[in-house]
């Protein structure tokens, strides 16, 4: 376990974290101090616990949100095929028959010749 001092709207604290972890955890802290002055709240008030709940509430609101939308990305219909003008494809048993008559044409050409 290691250690790692956070600087959270202008105040230290100290957590424990994995090994290997602290540049994560240490980027967390930076998004919630990051909320937290987008809402203009500081740790020097008694509303400090307040503040720091608005915080979390507002990027747990965004992890929904993300989650949400992950979950309609995967569940969501394929959008129907976009018309592209008259219909280009060759069913593959043709085109092996057109392919066998061709064979068969030139098996006859080199023949005759």
């Amino acid at each position: 376990m290691s250690d790692v001092t956070l600087k959270v709207a202008g105040r230290n604290y100290t957590v424990a974290c994995a090994d290997g972890d602290e540049d994560r955890v240490r980027l967390l802290a930076g998004m919630i101090a990051e909320r937290l002055e987008r809402i203009g709240a500081t740790l020097n008030t008694p509303m400090e616990a307040h503040n720091l709940l608005i915080a979390s509430l507002i990027l747990a609101d965004e992890l929904d949100e993300a989650n949400n939308a992950v979950a309609r990305s995967v569940t969501a219909p394929a959008p129907p095929p976009v018309d592209t003008g008259p219909d280009l494809t060759i069913d593959l048993e043709e085109l092996a028959q057109r392919l066998e008559n061709a064979a068969d044409a030139l098996e006859s050409e080199a023949q005759t010749s």
